[in-house]
């Protein structure tokens, strides 16, 4: 399992044992479900990632003032009978997802339309920081993905503040 953080070191846990700080980087955890908590001062996420024998589990997540203004993702390879396959889940719903500049269409989705090597994954939403990730799948594995997107404080496309005029306020 790797974890990281490009907004900073931060504690990592993992079921409940302190294991240290990001950069993280273990072969060691063993098969199945474990709890994560990434945390440094004044933030903490809390997750569950899901590591698979002989493949890598990345924890790649950075920590804002709240979970609105805090994002990443958890990518890990499950077996799978099909070819290759990938899955992309986003917080929020309704992302658009596309695999290589194609759309694939918005999550929560199920794509059995990618095959075993380099591809760039983008997930975005109206008012949200997209994320671009590269991904390499492996045949007979199901390459999931569960994205966290960063709201943005003011979209593109918001309008106009309007304040109603009172005379004992002016702004200049």
């Amino acid at each position: 399992m790797a974890i990281n953080s490009p907004s900073g070191s931060l504690a990592v846990t993992v079921d409940g044992e302190v294991s240290g700080k990001t950069p993280f980087y273990s072969d060691t955890m063993k098969e199945g479900e474990s709890s994560i908590v990434l945390s440094n001062d004044t933030s903490t996420y809390r997750g569950k990632v899901t590591l698979t024998n002989g493949t890598l589990t990345v924890v790649n997540y950075s920590l804002g003032p709240s979970e609105d203004f805090s994002e990443g993702d958890t990518i890990w390879l499950a077996k799978s009978k099909d070819a290759a396959s990938l899955v992309v889940i986003s917080d929020p719903d309704g992302a658009e997802v596309r695999l290589d500049d194609v759309l694939l269409g918005v999550t929560p989705i199920s794509s059995k339309k990618v095959s075993a090597e380099d591809h760039t994954l983008k997930i975005s939403k109206a008012g949200y920081r997209p994320r671009l990730t590269k991904i390499q799948n492996q045949a007979g594995y199901s390459l999931n993905i569960k994205a966290r997107l960063f709201l943005l404080p003011l979209s593109a496309g918001a309008g106009k503040l309007e304040f109603a005029d009172d005379p004992r306020f002016k702004i200049t």
